[in-house]
């Protein structure tokens, strides 16, 4: 079901704010003329200030600034790392606004003001970021857009032309700085590397030299197939003097004697024991001959093992050691190049119209403002002046009936319908009539008009000295004339006196009155 009650609220309310915007416009129009005149001056003043201020003009170039790539990322990093670039861009921008870049720059600023007589109150270095530079990245892009703005087209030019070489100088001596620190942190982990792989080298051979191992001992063959294929790899690259420091000697032949013992004893017990009986003397023999190399070749097992742990460790190291000494002299190598300053892809340019002053947006800009200032100015005034304009709040605020609306155009007509109103009334024949007058007519001028029949007091009443009406009084009221004070006044005087006041007449376009 539709609900009436609320339908008819939001119908109320929506009446409610269109009549409080209509009496705004109405109080509007009442102060046009305050409003118009200080429009009409500060709009002036705007117009003239435009066309004798300085004008402002802006200077631009676009550099290539080099932040972490993302392009490669793993999918599953890749809100991560734009996070990061985001940050990195940050930093750089902070970086590059400071003070540890910025201040020769802005040095040369001040003394090119100082050499041309050029005062600037409060200028500091983060006032003149601030006010004259602005540095930004275009989106999505590691483009850095750097302003200047200043009155001097010299100076615009000579700043941005020192920003770019500032700027190339700071991008090469953060990638000399990156380089070195690389640099020595490769070398402490070399000669942390060459110790440690010196060490599981001299293991190696210990333990080689010690269990007699080599390559054909017939139980395991080591070779690059038991690393994997990147360390086979590694391992290839490594250089011939390198290779000869492992020192595996070919150490088969603590195992072989025994294999080919214990492979003539095995050939001989199964010949003698197609021959013999199976408990005969011989065969016993052999079976325990057979049994004692078997139980010696038991260990050999685990001592592979542990030769292969230790192979491996070797193995790993010298890969490690061999990886820091190629990056590390790639490095060297890299340092000994030129570096590339980062890449200026704009030269520097200055717009074809001054940035500051903008006439049509200042001129436009400070009479909308002013507009809006002054109209606020005109309903606080109008609030503060107590003056009520509205016919409609001196029917909510008046205790006293009322009576008609006085249309002075008419006026014949009007003086009919009030010597009617009166007879109908309990006004007393042979009594005066007093007026109490709130309009703009004074009051023999309005006695004139109105008092046909002689029924008016020839005195004009002052609300502020009454107490007691003696005789019957009518109210007339034009808007505009009578404040909340008034109207209070009257109310306490009705209070006073009971049925002496007759009613109250709303006065009407009295701007059609000569």
């Amino acid at each position: 079901m539709i609900d009436m009650n609320n339908s008819d609220n939001t119908n109320l309310n929506t009446f409610n704010a269109d009549i409080d915007l209509i009496k705004l416009l109405r109080i509007l129009i009442r102060g046009k003329f305050f409003i118009l005149s200080i429009c009409t001056f500060t709009t002036l003043i705007a117009i003239i200030r435009s066309f004798t201020e300085t004008p402002i003009w802006e200077g631009e170039m676009n550099i290539v600034v080099k932040t972490d790539n993302v392009e490669n990322q793993n999918a599953n990093f890749r809100n991560f790392s734009l996070l990061r670039e985001d940050s990195s861009k940050k930093t750089e921008q902070i970086i590059l606004t400071s003070p540890s870049v910025l201040m020769p720059v802005f040095e040369y600023v001040k003394n090119y003001n100082k050499e041309n007589n050029i005062v600037k109150n409060n200028f500091t270095f983060k006032n003149w970021v601030n006010t004259e530079l602005n540095t930004a990245f275009e989106e999505d892009s590691t483009v850095m857009k750097i302003n200047y703005q200043n009155s001097d087209k010299k100076l615009i030019m000579d700043v941005l032309n020192l920003i770019s070489k500032k700027y190339q100088d700071y991008s090469k001596s953060n990638q000399e700085k990156k380089i070195l620190n690389s640099i020595n942190y490769l070398g402490i982990q070399r000669e942390d590397m060459i110790k440690k792989s010196n060490a599981s080298m001299k293991n190696l051979n210990k333990f080689t030299l010690e269990n007699r191992l080599g390559d054909i001992d017939g139980f395991v063959k080591l070779s690059n197939q038991s690393l994997n294929n990147n360390q086979s790899q590694k391992a290839e690259e490594l250089t011939n003097e390198r290779k000869k420091e492992i020192n595996i000697p070919k150490s088969g032949e603590r195992y072989a004697a025994q294999l080919a013992l214990l492979e003539k004893y095995e050939t001989q017990y199964l010949d003698a024991s197609s021959k013999l009986k199976p408990k005969s003397t011989y065969l016993n023999y052999l079976e325990n001959k057979i049994t004692n190399i078997k139980s010696s070749l038991k260990r050999p097992n685990q001592i592979l093992i542990k030769y292969r742990e230790l192979y491996r460790e070797a193995y790993r190291d010298e890969i490690l050691l061999s990886n820091i000494e190629n990056n590390l002299q790639s490095l060297k190598i890299e340092k000994l190049k030129i570096l590339e300053p980062w890449q200026i892809i704009s030269s520097p340019t200055i717009g074809e119209y001054p940035v500051s002053p903008n006439k049509k947006v200042w001129v436009l800009s400070t009479f909308l403002s002013t507009a809006i200032i002054s109209s606020l100015i005109t309903i606080l005034r109008e609030k503060l002046s107590g003056k009520i304009y509205e016919k409609d709040t001196f029917k909510s605020l008046l205790d006293v009936i009322f009576i008609d609306d006085l249309y002075l155009k008419n006026i014949n007509l009007e003086v009919g319908v009030i010597s009617k109103i009166i007879n109908k009334s309990k006004y007393k024949e042979g009594k005066k009539i007093d007026i109490l007058n709130f309009s703009s007519l004074n009051f023999q001028t309005l006695k004139k008009l109105l008092d046909v029949n002689n029924l008016f007091s020839s005195e004009q009443l002052d609300i502020n000295k009454i107490n007691i009406l003696e005789n019957h009084c009518l109210l007339i009221i034009e808007k505009g004339n009578i404040t909340h004070n008034d109207i209070i006044l009257i109310n306490k005087i009705n209070k006073l006196n009971t049925n002496k006041i007759l009613g109250w007449f709303n006065i009407d376009n009295q701007k059609d009155f000569k």
